[in-house]
């Protein structure tokens, strides 16, 4: 899950963990991310990873790969705001490069589409 660190993510996280999922959750900042690693428990997994970063989501899917085997539910979390006086493209379409990379290696490891 990225931004499983903090608010709606971390509590989404806590409650998967509490009933057996084996969580990994992603953030930017890795002291934020001990502290929820510690707070959700049962073994959960926190990686420093930039969501909108292709090379740190590729590094992201090779651990959970690695530790887990495939992923069971994906869930997207991570958020910003945007100023609408901003003359600066929008980062929600920055973010769509990134989901979809993220789209293809599901579905090249799943054989499906997952989404």
């Amino acid at each position: 899950m990225t931004g499983g660190s903090a608010g709606i993510g971390l509590g989404i996280a806590k409650a998967l963990a509490d009933e057996g999922a084996q969580v990994f959750i992603a953030g930017r900042r890795q002291a934020e991310l001990d502290k929820a690693v510690a707070e959700i428990g049962h073994g959960a997994t926190g990686i420093q990873a930039n969501a909108a970063n292709l090379a740190d989501i590729d590094r992201l899917y090779a651990i959970v790969k690695a530790k887990h085997g495939r992923i069971d539910v994906l869930m997207l979390n991570a958020s910003f705001y945007v100023d609408p006086n901003c003359s600066r493209r929008s980062e929600a379409s920055e973010l769509v490069p990134v989901l979809e990379h993220l789209r293809r290696r599901v579905e090249e490891e799943s054989g499906a589409a997952r989404w």
